[in-house]
């Protein structure tokens, strides 16, 4: 159990690196808030659908 917090924790803040990235890069490119603020709805969806995915009541291994 505990490998399995590590991993998924690690997998998190790995994925969460780019996000702030990309929103300064649409910021800049768009010039405005439009675009940025729209990805989030969209990172959210993905975050539920994982989320969910990952819940279920299964046994691994």
């Amino acid at each position: 159990m505990i490998r399995l917090s590590a991993f998924a924790q690690s997998v998190g803040y790995v994925l969460s690196i780019p996000g702030p990235v990309l929103v300064g890069v649409l910021y800049q490119y768009t010039g405005g808030w439009q675009w940025p603020l729209a990805l989030m709805p969209l990172l959210m969806l993905c975050q539920l659908v994982t989320g969910y995915l990952a819940g279920r009541d299964r046994q691994i291994g």
